[in-house]
């Protein structure tokens, strides 16, 4: 760095703290969140996409001659809403795909009392790469409250597609907000 040695020491460390907070502005650009705000409140559809994102059910219905379908629920007592699959007489995942692999998935989810919550992470050829699991989700510690939010995440090289299940028939598990990188 024979080109800084003319220099004083303040205009160096300027010019080090410049270089550091544009690193750091790159690698936090990085993350992409999913708020899942846009979709249609209460319809039912079989896919969903948002920033490339392609959200849908893991599978067809087996039990059923009903279409697939995922919906937006609302956060009672906030203005959020989350993403759950609407097949509440026979639980199958939701699965959401990525445009291009990630390396981490951090899910912000709410849940049915009782209900367990599994994230799974999976690379391009069905390859199960990581497992975040929660046997009960958060309860309610008095009635006034809403429901306790909790996260899931998952980390590997490669993630393609990661699957939300966990809820036993008649249950549910929303998710409120999707961050990958």
């Amino acid at each position: 760095m024979k080109h800084f040695e003319n220099r004083p020491l303040a205009m160096k460390h300027l010019m080090f703290t410049g270089l550091l907070l544009a690193a750091m502005n790159v690698v936090g650009a990085a993350e992409t969140v999913l708020d899942f705000e846009s979709g249609a409140l209460g319809e039912w559809m079989p896919t969903w996409e948002e920033k490339g994102v392609t959200c849908g059910l893991a599978w067809k219905p087996t039990e059923s001659k009903a279409e697939g379908s995922l919906t937006f629920f609302p956060y009672i007592g906030t203005e959020n809403q989350g993403i759950l699959a609407a097949m509440a007489e026979e639980p199958i995942p939701l699965e959401v795909r990525f445009p291009a692999p990630v390396a981490k998935v951090t899910a912000t989810c709410w849940g049915h009392t009782g209900s367990a919550a599994r994230l799974e992470a999976f690379a391009a050829d069905g390859t199960l790469l990581d497992t975040a699991f929660v046997p009960r989700v958060p309860q309610r510690t008095d009635p006034a409250q809403r429901m306790p939010q909790f996260e899931l995440a998952v980390a590997a090289v490669g993630i393609a597609y990661v699957r939300f299940s966990g809820p036993r028939t008649g249950e549910y598990l929303a998710v409120d907000e999707l961050r990958f990188e």
